[in-house]
């Protein structure tokens, strides 16, 4: 610590041995120097700081190609999987897609293979990449025996099949039983084996071939020979479907086993590379965290230093400057003092300076002082002369001396000559413009006197257009009632004709309607009739039918046991004619019922036309009583009109009338407004000349 002290002193002592121009040259050289190192510790630590986030930015990119390469796995594993389900029947689509999903699985095992951060990593990666080949050669065989197959029954062998059965049972036809129920015990073997792909139905299906060759031998189809040949064509067909079907599955079942090889390396895969990310991360991290603490330390030294040597330089500018503020505050206050500074530096020259200075203002003091007292006698003198002049005596001159107020006094003798000569004229003019403004006022006076009695008058006039316009406002009021309510009274008559009109063509309408209905009630009564000639024809037919059947059953007894079972058809007829006969009295009821329903129907339709009739003429001589009335409404509808459009331009007239009139009130107001302010101003005028005369009056002038 004493060291240090020690160390302190002595450069500051070098410092305050040097000017403060090379201290600040060498305090400025010391900030260069420590920023430029401090440039280059940071320029190395920001190298450092750019390797090991380019490491970093590499893990993460690797990282990321990795997650890709997993994403893509999944997304192959689900198009397969697609691929593979029976109810979807879209498979090159999904093959299609497979395809693509691993080029695109393939392209991202290659991506983590070129960013892998070591060897384990890389050979891991391509392991991945074998084992999703070896997985697409075994998938693209499983699809393409699948294809062969047939994926639907509109495919492959499959559809070969279905074709050759079509066929087969188009020939065969449903003549013999036996040969279609063995052909639907083939086809249920058939569907057994599609939907299970097991082998024992294709052994039952084998076992029903004989079946049906046995029962084509002995039905008597007569095409049994292209019948035997379809049946071979489909036995080809459904063979050559079960070995495509079953080397499908046995393919499928492959393709998982190779499926699972790219997931367990996949696994392998990504339990190494974060081993090795988590390395990576280490190492960037480390040396992150030492390039910042090398940059933190040297930038401590420099601080220190340079806040060292500051602190040094300021305490030699600080002191010297306290101590000539300090000689200043004194001077101030009144003290003699000086500076006494014998520093070597700038501060020293600059004490020395400050004292010198200080002599020169005391010499240049006493001089001034010497020449105030000259003043001061002088501007007594001149004061005093001033102070005659200010009692407005202005005949009085002021004493010329040869001093700095000389010239001034001079100037304050001809200032008082020139302004005697501008007071008396200033005292002739206001004589004259006194008596001048007691004429004007006099004229204003009278003017103001005609202009009040002329707004009188045009204010009665004003009052009296204002009650004549409002008297025809009323008028054109009443009128444009009137002529509404005329209006209104020749609508109202007009749609009551319209009304009355329209009740005569509707009461017309109802007499043809009534007409018509009595000509359909009339043919309801005659159709009546004929229905009661049928109702009797029925009855008729009926009662001979219950003799009919009366004999029947007579000669179903005399038949004994032969004829029991005629009795009983005889008894059932009897009872049919006798329902008959009582359905032909109530419509026999009925029909005298409506007879004489309708009778009535038609004298009551023969009173309402003749009441109708009556009706519609009473309504044409109200609708001739309206047509006069409307004309004479309309008559007076046009006078009533004539005599509101007359009210109506009178009122306008009369209204421009007032408006002219108030605007004349207006201006006869404004003017007589206008003579009253002129005659205040002349009257000001007046007073204004008069002072002026008393104020110039209150000099004492030459002559």
């Amino acid at each position: 610590m004493n060291l240090y002290k020690k160390l302190v002193q002595r450069l500051d002592a070098a410092l305050n041995e040097r000017s403060v121009a090379w201290r600040t040259q060498t305090l400025s050289r010391g900030i260069v120097g420590g920023f430029a190192a401090l440039g280059a510790i940071y320029v190395g630590t920001f190298a450092l700081g750019q390797y090991a986030e380019h490491r970093l930015e590499q893990v993460n990119r690797f990282e990321l190609s990795l997650k890709s390469a997993e994403t893509e796995y999944v997304l192959t594993r689900r198009n397969e999987k697609n691929f593979y389900l029976p109810f979807k029947t879209d498979k090159p689509r999904y093959l299609k897609q497979h395809d693509e999903q691993t080029a695109k699985l393939r392209k991202s095992i290659e991506q983590v293979l070129a960013m892998s951060p070591d060897e384990a990593s890389a050979e891991k990666a391509r392991e991945m990449l074998q084992a999703v080949k070896l997985y697409k050669d075994k998938f693209d065989i499983s699809a393409r025996k699948m294809i062969e197959a047939g994926y639907s029954p509109e495919t492959g062998l499959h559809k070969q099949m279905r074709e050759a059965i079509n066929t087969l049972e188009d020939k065969l036809g449903d003549n013999s039983a036996e040969l279609t129920i063995s052909k639907l015990q083939l086809r249920r073997h058939e569907k057994d084996f599609i939907q299970r792909d097991e082998l024992k139905y294709k052994e039952q299906h084998v076992a029903e071939r004989a079946v049906f060759m046995a029962a084509l031998a002995r039905s008597a189809q007569p095409n049994k020979e292209e019948i035997g040949q379809l049946f071979n064509q489909y036995v080809v067909a459904f063979d050559a479907y079960v070995e495509a079907q079953l080397a499908a599955r046995a393919a499928e079942k492959e393709a998982n086993k190779a499926s699972d090889i790219p997931e367990e390396v996949l696994e392998n895969l990504t339990k190494v590379a974060q081993s090795a990310i988590a390395s990576q991360k280490a190492t960037g991290n480390l040396l992150s965290t030492i390039s910042l603490s090398v940059f933190t330390v040297v930038l401590a030294i420099i601080a220190a230093m340079l806040t060292l040597m500051v602190t040094l330089i300021a305490k030699g500018i600080r002191l010297p400057v306290e101590h000539l503020h300090n000689t200043v505050e004194a001077l101030a206050k009144g003290e003699d003092v000086r500076a006494d500074m014998d520093h070597p530096d700038e501060f020293g020259e600059l004490g020395r300076s400050f004292d010198r200075m200080i002599e020169d203002r005391n010499a240049v003091q006493r001089a001034i002082v010497e020449e105030n007292e000259q003043l001061n006698d002088a501007v007594l003198n001149l004061l005093q002369a001033v102070a005659v002049l200010a009692r407005k005596d202005l005949t009085h001159k002021v004493p010329v001396t040869e001093d700095v107020t000389g010239p001034v006094a001079d100037a304050l003798n001809l200032l008082a000559s020139e302004t005697a000569k501008v007071l008396q004229r200033v005292s002739d003019l206001s004589a004259d413009v006194s008596q001048a403004s007691l004429l004007v006022k006099e004229h204003s006076d009278e003017v103001v006197e005609v202009a009040e009695k002329e707004r009188e008058e045009v204010e009665k006039a004003a009052k009296a257009l204002t009650l004549a316009a409002e008297s025809m406002t009323k008028i054109a009021a009443v009128a444009r009632s009137a002529n509404q309510s005329a209006e209104q009274a020749m609508k109202t008559t007009r749609q009551a004709l319209e009304t009355v009109n329209t009740t005569v063509s509707g009461i017309n309408n109802t007499r043809e309607t009534i007409r018509e209905t009595e000509k359909r009630i009339k043919r309801l009564g005659e159709r009546s009739q004929e229905i009661s000639l049928a109702v009797n024809l029925i009855n008729s037919i009926s009662e001979r039918t219950h003799i009919l059947a009366l004999n029947a059953s007579m000669h179903a007894a005399s038949a004994g046991e032969a004829g029991r079972g005629f009795a009983v058809v005889a008894d059932e007829v009897q009872r049919l004619a006798e329902n008959a006969r009582q359905a032909t009295q109530q419509i026999s009821s009925l029909v005298h019922n409506i007879q004489a329903d309708t009778a009535e129907t038609v004298s009551a339709m023969n009173q309402a036309i003749e009441q109708v009739v009556a009706g519609s003429r009473l309504a044409e001589q109200a609708g001739q009583q309206m047509e006069v009335t409307e004309q004479n409404t309309a008559q007076l509808v046009r006078a009533v009109q004539q005599i509101a459009a007359a009210s109506e331009a009178q009122v306008r007239v009369n209204r421009d009338l007032v408006v002219r009139t108030e605007a004349i009130n207006a201006s006869t107001q404004y003017t007589n407004e206008k003579l009253k302010e002129q005659a205040q101003h002349t009257y000001s005028l007046v007073e204004y000349a008069r002072g002026l005369l008393s104020a110039v009056r209150v000099f004492k002038l030459p002559g």
